[in-house]
């Protein structure tokens, strides 16, 4: 035996993080799986997942389920296929939401012991028509398994937009789900008023016989004006309209034109210096706009048809028709001819929709303009009034409004069109690759997340490459596409945004593997790896993983999705490998380095943005498909895919960089916390080799002083309590003669913890050669 007294301690060493190089410090490991980091410093067997639903036979007893579908209490059964899942606080905190997307649905959370409307404690809150129980809005969404990105969900201060892939998005803010802004343009609306049937051309000015047949210029359809004593009058309640260019001279040439009917020549000279005037010929239109219960705004529609007014004048002159003629003068007030017209078929918006804005002309003959302008609903403006028509049920408005009242213009945003992905930032929805556009990324109007206004569109990308991702950043926002980074940010005078390129090499092939980091930096997957942004520079930060990256199932590259664990501030991001449909492989990154996990092949994922800082994975654990809290575990949920699962911490080879002289291992002293009385196994390989040259079983329960263990403790029990897990280690003796390297293996399939180790080796002195002593 070799003298003691030559043995070197090596270590302690505190595996933490993992590399796939070769060579690499002692202290890093080869690779760590299904090991967490936990709050303590130490590397603990990863537990749980628990159902989010919890299956509590309604008997209060009965044997735990073996892998079936959780949440059987409630005849719950989750799809094969799912897509997305998040968790907001919105309303300042007082309104909790979390939904899932299923197969073709959108479910919403009630709560575990609902009692509400059907039984369940999710509720279809999208789903196509014929869904049973009926959905809050129907909406058809695709339902199968090609490569897309997950469900995108943004969360606002008022609420959630759902953006569910080649679908429309929607909006949810806790009651109700609608389709977001408004994907159509109303149609306009329909012009009725004055209209001349003049009886012949020369009372085309406003006059004629008392004993004339009806008919008079401006008379028909909705002519309203103040000529008190004909059937064309306003109520007295209502004076006098208020639309029409009117022109007060009593001394113009145009009285000249006024003929005497009867005599055929000559002119009245009562209407000189009278003080009446004219209304000038004149025309209108008018369009609409919707809006809704969020404030959103439709597209303007169309221009309705003219209204046309022609020339009349202020007075008129009645005939008793007696041989020669006598006349007497009607009014001479200049307001009697003004007119109130109307707006008929008024259109009705979609539901949600609370209210129409109506936009009128200026006399487009006389104004020297043909901008539309607001139409207010009252003559003084309010803070309450949001549209002309505060309705979504009446098609007609009566318009007395003159036009040196409107000052108003319309604001024009676009049809919302599908599109892909979407963030926060600046006060607005940020949305980009849309139908038809892949490039194009568009900023709503700033609380309004479904209003888009046009010319406002930016093309980040010169040649147009297809968004595929965002990211809220300090002061800007992320915009990617697969090969290249962009940061959009306003400009100094605050009117409109920029872009500016970060790099043309890097950039991000899922969104929603783009996360922010407890240390303020920014972390997503591009082709090659992983990244990091500080606001300054860009960094590659996956080296370790380059070994792992060959088995990544490329053509599902997109649907990785990623969460940052609210308790231990660690970033997860899951992929898809060795040709699977699922995402299988979870890459854990603590900020230093990265680990494995491979317990739930995860579709779509999220943080609870409360006290609780839960991460919820929608995919399936073993064979069960559901909604998984994960590192949590419950009584009633143990299955064999739980109990047999493996965690494995292989260490580097150590001393690599000193192999050309050779040692001995004598002995391993592995330190751990008390947390099972399963055993680990430890193996060993040597010089470079995966072969096992010695494999030992190494008993967790320290004989000394046992502690209470999880599923063996009686919690009643009066010589049980329970205190904090102590620190303890254990001995291996190994015999490893004259080995360039070793490397240790640990595994283990119950719970245990991880501290670190020591090595006890001899090193030996060589000739020069690779030949053992």
């Amino acid at each position: 035996m070799a003298d003691p007294r030559r043995r070197v301690r090596v270590g302690p060493h505190h595996l933490r993080i993992a590399s796939g190089k070769m060579f690499i410090p002692d202290d890093v490991a080869s690779h760590i799986e299904n090991m967490y980091l936990t709050t303590e410093g130490t590397l603990r067997s990863v537990v749980g997942p628990a159902p989010y639903v919890p299956d509590t036979p309604a008997t209060g007893g009965g044997a735990p389920p073996s892998g079936g579908t959780p949440s059987t209490q409630f005849g719950l059964t989750y799809g094969n296929v799912m897509k997305g899942i998040t968790h907001a606080l919105i309303n300042g905190g007082h309104k909790e939401i979390l939904l899932l997307h299923t197969l073709d649905q959108i479910w919403t959370f009630r709560g575990w012991q609902h009692k509400g409307v059907g039984t369940t404690a999710w509720y279809p809150l999208m789903a196509p028509p014929g869904t049973s129980p009926v959905p809050g809005t129907t909406a058809a969404m695709p339902n199968d398994q090609r490569p897309r990105y997950p469900t995108q969900f943004v969360t606002t201060p008022t609420g959630v937009v759902i953006i569910p892939q080649d679908s429309r998005a929607h909006f949810y803010d806790g009651e109700i789900a609608l389709p977001l802004g408004y994907g159509m343009t109303p149609g306009p609306p329909v012009g009725i008023g004055p209209d001349s049937q003049q009886l012949s051309t020369a009372w085309s000015y406003g006059w004629r016989y008392a004993d004339a047949p009806e008919g008079w210029v401006n008379n028909t359809a909705y002519a309203h004006d103040g000529l008190i004593g004909f059937d064309t009058e306003m109520s007295p309640t209502f004076k006098y309209g208020r639309i029409g260019t009117t022109i007060q001279s009593g001394t113009s040439t145009e009285w000249s034109k006024v003929l005497d009917p009867d005599a055929g020549s000559g002119t009245l000279d009562i209407f000189k210096d009278s003080g009446a005037g004219w209304l000038e010929p004149g025309s209108w239109r008018c369009c609409v706009q919707f809006v809704d219960r969020w404030g959103n705004l439709s597209p303007l529609s169309g221009p309705s048809n003219d209204v046309r007014l022609e020339r009349q004048a202020s007075l008129w002159i009645e005939s008793d028709g007696g041989a020669p003629p006598t006349y007497s003068v009607g009014p001479t007030l200049l307001e009697r001819v003004r007119k109130q017209l109307g707006w008929t078929g008024v259109p009705l918006g979609p539901t949600g929709t609370l209210g129409r804005i109506l936009y009128r002309t200026k006399d487009t003959i006389n104004s020297g303009t043909a901008k539309f302008f607001e139409l207010p609903l009252n003559s003084t403006t309010s803070a309450d009034v949001f549209a002309t028509l505060p309705d979504n049920v009446t098609t007609f408005y009566p318009d007395n409004i003159p036009d040196f009242w409107l000052s108003q213009n319309p604001l024009r945003p676009i049809p919302v069109r599908n599109f892909k992905v979407g963030a926060l930032a600046f006060g607005r929805l940020w949305t980009g690759n849309f139908e038809g556009a892949p490039g194009l990324i568009y900023p709503s109007m700033i609380g309004r997340w479904g209003t888009f206004l046009e010319d406002e569109g930016i093309y980040p990308d010169p040649s147009g490459g297809a968004i595929t991702g965002f990211l809220t950043v300090p002061n800007g926002l992320l915009a990617y596409t697969e090969v290249s980074t962009y940061r959009i940010e306003p400009y100094y005078d605050g009117e409109g945004f920029r872009s500016m390129s970060l790099s043309q090499t890097v950039g991000c092939d899922a969104p929603s593997s783009a996360q922010n980091l407890p240390d303020g930096r920014s972390i997503w997957k591009a082709r090659d790896g992983f990244y990091t942004y500080d606001g300054t520079t860009i960094k590659y930060i996956s080296e370790e993983l380059e070994e792992f990256w060959k088995s990544h199932n490329q053509a599902r590259a997109c649907q990785a999705t990623s969460a940052v664990d609210g308790r231990a501030q660690i970033y997860r991001c899951w992929v898809s490998v060795n040709g699977e449909r699922e995402n299988s492989r979870c890459y854990e990154y603590d900020g230093m380095g990265w680990r494995i996990r491979t317990d739930v092949s995860v579709a779509a994922a999220c943080t609870t943005q409360d006290h609780r800082g839960y991460t919820l994975a929608a995919g399936k654990h073993g064979t069960t498909h559901g909604v998984w809290l994960l590192d949590h575990e419950v009584k009633s949920y143990d299955p064999a895919v739980t109990q047999n699962r493996e965690a494995i911490i292989k260490t580097a080879w150590m001393s690599a960089v000193a192999s050309q002289k050779r040692r001995t291992m004598y002995q391993l002293r592995l330190w751990l916390v008390e947390h099972s009385s399963s055993d680990i196994t430890v193996e060993i390989q040597r010089d470079w080799r995966e072969t096992i040259t010695e494999t030992h079983t190494v008993p967790q329960n320290p004989t000394d002083d046992p502690p209470p263990f999880w599923n063996t403790a009686v919690l009643d029990a009066t010589d049980t309590t329970w205190l904090r897990r102590r620190p303890y280690w254990r001995r291996v003796q190994i015999y490893v003669p004259s080995a360039e390297v070793f490397r240790m293996i640990i595994r283990g399939t119950g719970r245990w913890e991880f501290i670190g180790f020591e090595a006890e080796e001899v090193q030996h002195q060589t000739g020069g050669s690779r030949m053992p002593p």
